[in-house]
């Protein structure tokens, strides 16, 4: 189930990662604005996710018709503005937020998903149970996911993750993470 929700989490990182990325670093006002907003939106992507389920499932399919619903839903589009956002804007701010909150998700404590990979990546590669015709690939994927997310800490900077870290028990609620 974790290495499940792990590939669902890296799904979303990368997805959002491949986002515009501003100038700048956030600020904890910038993380309360978009806490703000997306306390708004919410009720709206929940009817949404009723009306229309996506056919996969994936935060990353999910993230994507979110977009299409604030792109396209006028009562989106009037939460963006009471807030001083477009959607551009609105798209690089969660963005930002979204990708900084991810990182240190992934990163904090000993059992955080990357813990996790590694974990995975290292009874892969002694397991003898698997044919050897399958592990190569297997230990690739599992080294590039590591590799990817390692790429992406590096590029999230200090100044973004010490303006979400505060907010992460917030951002945790409103995006109702769950640590199982």
């Amino acid at each position: 189930m974790r290495a499940k929700r792990a590939g669902i989490v890296w799904g979303v990182v990368v997805l959002l990662w491949t986002m515009a990325w501003a100038q700048g670093s956030l600020t904890g006002g910038q993380v309360e604005r978009f806490l703000q907003v997306y306390e708004e939106l919410k009720p709206i992507f929940d009817t949404m996710e009723m009306e229309d389920t996506p056919a996969e499932e994936s935060p990353a399919a999910l993230a994507m018709q979110w977009g299409k619903t604030v792109t396209q839903d006028a009562k989106a589009q009037a939460v963006l503005a009471k807030h001083g956002l477009d959607v551009a804007s609105w798209t690089e701010l969660a963005s930002r937020v979204m990708t900084t909150y991810m990182v240190l998700k992934m990163s904090e404590g000993g059992d955080s998903p990357l813990v996790q990979l590694r974990q995975s990546l290292a009874e892969l590669e002694k397991d003898t149970s698997i044919p050897a015709s399958m592990k190569p690939e297997m230990v690739a994927n599992l080294q590039q996911a590591i590799a990817q997310y390692e790429d992406m800490e590096k590029k999230v900077s200090p100044e973004d993750k010490a303006a979400v870290r505060p907010l992460l028990p917030r951002l945790d609620t409103a995006l109702e993470w769950t640590d199982q």
